[in-house]
């Protein structure tokens, strides 16, 4: 919320329909067709649509999505407002209605086709962005420069601050939150103390609004320290661990050799006493099995959940405050990682090992990319960069290698969040060392992931509507409702750090990620409400926290979900033989 923007920042719009031509954010700089949003998501990683992309006809009997529709397009070419001419092709989003015919509650998904930019050339972002820029304040634009390098396409260097936040946007923030406008002002000050509002699941329909400060009470060991304190005493950490060993979910063993060298509740504050709100986190990570063996979420929560998230908000903090003690900090924290876990007997090993890495990581390179002034940066970055390309790197590619080749044979469905989140790292990474091989390889595994993991779905042979499966659905549609996030918001992620750099990468594969994220939007709403009508034909809500039914002899089993069979399997542990599906 702190990144926003209005257009009554601009001096002045001019007498032409500029507003109409940029979206409401401007400073986000995505230009639109007319006044509707239609070009967020947008093109084709098989290749940019070109004159003779086939259309269809809209479907009929539907009502078009006027926030989302283009106007329609009487040929295949259209001039933009700035920069040239854009290819027009047709993006389908999903629209959920009740079968009026039947008077029934079923649900009806429609998809209806928007008129859209193929993909936007370099040229039309970068005198997109300079048109909205021109339109600024003085002492906004001067500020914008003094944070802002320009890219140097012969030398292989890339924009900066060019993670998912650009100088543009630094600036308007604080200089929205300074004025007290919202949402900025609010957002800025539940950055600082870690208070927060959210709407209460329970009554999704009347919109009850809670309150709460410090970290959510459910779930303590997934939900961390929201505040971003100007000491890191106050903090806690940071809670580096120079052996980091990670299994399935992000568990290892305190019986694991070797054991953390560091266990965050042994910190202590500013007063000298452990936090009790790391003590409790910790209580919450660490627990007891049948078999007596302590498994333990530590090691993911000390570097995930805390460290990397804190040193992004601390670079955040930084530019909304104006204070050093909190680019101090986040550098901090990223010198601890890379010194503990960089030293010659460090190891960051296990099955999760290549997914904890690039969540991480992705983080603290953006979290650098915010603080390229500050004195002790290119000490700092030195000592992150080759921590990185001698411990992490080599497990995102191993991992990206080997299951690539696996899809390549014609293992289904292969590419999941874990390719996403690698996606995002390896892309913040080229950015962060302005490493343009690098930044190619991402841009490939992104439409790669982009086309396995979303496009195929309702669209290719196999995985289409004569087989029940939806336009908007995903390889980890079934699987539950956080992993699709995963892996929805990795991609977008990175699409944003290419927009930084004046790369349309929102529009891969017919706009695969917009016809997935409204299509997710409604299954999560579903899901909040608890409400099986609202959900797509054919989908229902599952509890698989419960066995499927009392006759196994009391012995216990659990719930497997295999990606390439797209089913849920109910396994004992004792015989690994299948029992439901």
């Amino acid at each position: 919320m702190l990144i926003a923007s209005h257009a009554h920042v601009c001096k002045r719009w001019p007498s032409s329909d500029m507003p109409n031509r940029l979206t409401g954010r401007c400073m986000a700089l995505r230009p639109v067709l007319s006044k509707h949003r239609s070009a967020v998501l947008c093109s084709s990683s098989r290749g940019a649509a070109t004159a003779d992309t086939p259309s269809s006809a809209p479907t009929p009997g539907t009502r078009g999505r006027h926030d989302l529709n283009a106007p329609p397009c009487a040929t295949t070419w259209r001039n933009w407002p700035v920069g040239g001419e854009v290819v027009i092709v047709e993006a389908k989003l999903p629209v959920f209605q009740k079968d009026k015919k039947t008077c029934s509650s079923t649900i009806k998904v429609l998809y209806q086709q928007h008129d859209v930019p193929s993909q936007l050339a370099t040229k039309i972002i970068k005198d997109t962005k300079k048109a909205a820029f021109d339109k600024l304040y003085p002492e906004l634009q001067q500020y914008i420069n003094d944070l802002a390098t320009k890219a140097d396409v012969n030398n292989g260097k890339f924009v900066h601050p060019g993670g998912t936040v650009s100088a543009a946007e630094l600036a308007l923030m604080k200089f929205l939150a300074d004025k007290g406008t919202q949402p900025q002002k609010t957002a800025k000050e539940s950055l600082i103390s870690g208070s927060y509002e959210y709407f209460d699941p329970a009554n999704p329909d009347k919109c009850v609004v809670k309150t709460g400060k410090g970290y959510p009470e459910k779930n303590p060991s997934w939900f961390v320290p929201l505040d971003c304190p100007e000491s890191l005493s106050e903090y806690g950490g940071p809670y580096p661990i120079k052996h980091v060993n990670m299994d399935w979910g992000g568990v290892s063993s305190l019986e694991q050799k070797p054991l953390p060298q560091t266990i965050p509740a042994c910190k202590a504050n500013s007063s000298g006493t452990p936090s009790q709100t790391l003590n409790k986190i910790m209580a919450a990570a660490v627990k007891q099995k049948d078999d007596k063996k302590h498994l333990s979420l530590i090691q993911h929560i000390a570097f995930v959940e805390l460290d990397s998230n804190m040193a992004y908000k601390q670079a955040i903090a930084y530019h909304s405050t104006g204070k050093a003690c909190h680019a101090d900090n986040a550098l901090a924290i990223i010198k601890e990682w890379a010194e503990t876990n960089g030293h010659k007997d460090g190891c960051w090993e296990g099955h999760n090992g290549p997914l904890e890495g690039a969540w991480g990581i992705a983080a603290m390179a953006r979290a650098l990319e915010l603080l390229r002034k500050r004195p002790n940066y290119t000490d700092i970055k030195g000592k992150f960069e080759g921590w990185v390309r001698s411990r992490i790197t080599p497990k995102m590619a191993d991992h990206v290698t080997c299951t690539c080749k696996k899809a390549d044979a014609g293992v289904p469905n292969q590419l999941n969040n874990w390719h996403s989140s690698i996606v995002e790292a390896e892309m913040a990474m080229a950015i962060l060392t302005d490493d343009k091989t690098r930044f190619d390889n991402a841009v490939g595994l992104f439409h790669k992931t982009v086309e396995d993991y979303v496009w195929k779905w309702g669209r290719q042979k196999g995985y289409n509507e004569v087989n029940g499966r939806c336009m908007g659905e995903c390889t980890e549609t079934y699987r539950d409702g956080c992993h699709p996030q995963f892996g929805l918001g990795g991609l977008i992620q990175a699409a944003e750090m290419a927009w930084q750099q004046d790369q349309d990468l929102y529009c891969s594969n017919e706009y695969a990620l917009a016809t997935a994220m409204e299509f997710k939007a409604r299954v999560i709403r579903a899901g909040l409400a608890k409400d099986m009508s609202m959900l797509p034909p054919g989908f229902e809500l599952q509890d698989l926290t419960k066995q499927p039914w009392k006759s196994f002899d009391d012995k216990l089993g659990k719930w497997d979900y295999d990606t390439a069979e797209q089913k849920w399997k109910y396994t004992l542990d004792t015989d690994k033989k299948y029992l439901r599906e």
